[in-house]
């Protein structure tokens, strides 16, 4: 099943390690165009819950574009306001989860803890 999934998405198959239903690891070409490397890993039964195959370079190229999206925000409770470089970094000073901090800047609502968030800029 996974394997015609892969197809349908154009996903090249290089080969399979041992046979483990479920958890077997598919080696696959990286989906950059211009690399020639592969990945190994386990896709369980639908692809849609899993991120592209990308060789270990090329995901350390886009981890990095990634991360380096931050947006700075405000932490607001009462007359007190933090300023943060990212939802990240107020996450782990408030220790609330980064998830949680972006969840509620999204929404506009207060946090439990009293704080509301938003984008500086």
């Amino acid at each position: 099943m996974i394997e015609n999934n892969m197809n349908i998405c154009g996903f090249d198959i290089v080969s399979y390690e041992e046979h483990k239903g479920a958890g077997t690891k598919i080696i696959t070409k990286c989906c950059n165009i211009d690399c020639d490397g592969t990945t190994k890993k386990r896709y369980y039964t639908y692809i849609q819950h899993e991120r592209l195959p990308l060789c270990e370079s090329c995901s350390i190229i886009i981890n990095s574009i990634n991360t380096s999206k931050k947006r700075p925000i405000v932490a607001i409770r009462g007359f007190e306001r933090f300023e943060f470089e990212s939802a990240a970094e107020a996450g782990r000073q408030l220790n609330i989860s980064r998830q949680n901090v972006y969840n509620y800047l999204k929404k506009g609502q207060k946090h439990s803890s009293g704080y509301r968030f938003e984008f500086l800029d």
